[in-house]
């Protein structure tokens, strides 16, 4: 996995690029990392039988320009990304067929044979048609889009085979932006706001550090190194509240730098147990879920998971974080080496970036970002 140095991590961490060589994919026009603002994609006329379907979102395939609902104002301004859609791409395309898988996989959540006659070739406008397709056939279907908690388990490293408290298929599936749904949502038990108190999050990521440490890749796209192999951290203090025990080891040097950044989400999940249960009270203690993270220039201060989840689900590096590692999320899902996904990442994140603000922040804009990027569209 590749590591964002320390020193990087107080800027604005969306903006932070993995290393990597670009990836070539025939005579695909519109560089996928160009910058620059970019004007609503137009010369390719809809070629597809999908395109009168109605989409679960509310844009076309085209990209119109629309940043979704619920932003702060200026939040989405050029300083995050490029206006407009980015351009069409032409060149070589991967057949129909392995199209169709890669879009199955994020709505379906498997290989399912094509619901459609395909055409001969792959066109780029036909396939963010065939995205709002499945997508529609799924929901009306099954009555939820099993690809969505496909993609959350892929996303938040979970077992294949662990459940949700919440039905994420069926909730996220709408013209909202999906961080709004992801961050937002209540959950049925007391106190779980949003996708982070999941049950099968909280057990998974026992401990504040190990829940900041997801929270930063899942929502910033930032990997916290390793501690040193030479480190020895001593045990925390059983008896004392979880956070005071923490702090308590990390205070000093050279576990300061770092704690003082990885730990600050997880403060917000503070009313769960390593267990996953609510509380109200840690040791008889009041819990303490306060924290602060650098947003660009400025900090935004949060108490608890559901403020953290009103700070950050229209932010701007919230934003273009999470479009990267859903990108990262996607190529895993379908087969791509390690390796070779962040190579990918870095030639088509700002493309996939300026796509999901500019097609409305939500999961058919994020699977469309993908498929009509050069990393969905490869042969």
């Amino acid at each position: 996995m590749m590591k964002y140095s320390l020193g990087l991590l107080a800027l604005s961490t969306a903006f932070l690029a993995c290393s990597g060589t670009y990836y070539e994919v025939g005579d695909m026009g519109g560089s996928a990392g160009a910058g620059g603002t970019r004007g609503p994609a137009g010369g390719e006329a809809p070629d597809s039988a999908f395109a009168g379907s109605q989409p679960v979102g509310a844009t076309g395939s085209g990209g119109t320009s629309s940043a979704g609902e619920g932003m702060p104002a200026g939040e989405f301004g050029p300083q995050c990304v490029p206006g407009g859609a980015p351009p069409q791409l032409a060149g070589q395309f991967a057949e129909p067929i392995v199209v169709w898988n890669r879009i199955a996989m994020l709505t379906w959540g498997k290989q399912v044979p094509p619901l459609y006659e395909l055409p001969e070739t792959t066109s780029y406008i036909w396939a963010g048609d065939l995205t709002r397709a499945a997508l529609v056939n799924a929901r009306d279907t099954l009555g939820e889009v099993p690809g969505v908690e496909t993609f959350l388990r892929q996303w938040l490293s979970l077992p294949a085979t662990v459940s949700f408290e919440e039905p994420w298929a069926e909730t996220v599936v709408t013209t909202k932006p999906i961080l709004s749904e992801l961050l937002l949502t209540p959950l049925e038990d007391e106190g779980r706001v949003g996708i982070f108190s999941e049950p099968s999050f909280l057990t998974k990521y026992q401990l504040i550090s190990t829940r900041g440490v997801a929270i930063e890749r899942a929502l910033f796209s930032v990997e916290i190194p390793a501690p040193p192999a030479n480190l020895e951290n001593p045990p925390l203090d059983p008896n004392l509240p979880d956070r005071t025990a923490l702090q308590a080891v990390t205070i000093q040097a050279p576990c300061a730098a770092c704690h003082q950044i990885l730990d600050q989400s997880g403060f917000a999940l503070g009313r769960f147990a390593a267990d996953g249960m609510y509380r109200e009270l840690d040791h008889g203690m009041p819990i303490d879920t306060t924290g602060k993270r650098l947003s660009g220039p400025a900090q935004r201060d949060f108490d608890g998971i559901a403020d953290f989840g009103r700070q950050f689900a229209g932010s701007c590096e919230a934003t273009l974080g999470f479009a990267d590692q859903f990108l990262l999320a996607a190529m895993a899902l379908n087969g791509v080496p390690e390796g070779d996904r962040y190579s990918l990442l870095e030639a088509n994140r700002a493309r996939v970036e300026q796509a999901f603000v500019n097609d409305g922040r939500t999961y058919e804009a994020a699977v469309k970002a993908y498929i009509q990027s050069p990393a969905g569209l490869r042969p």
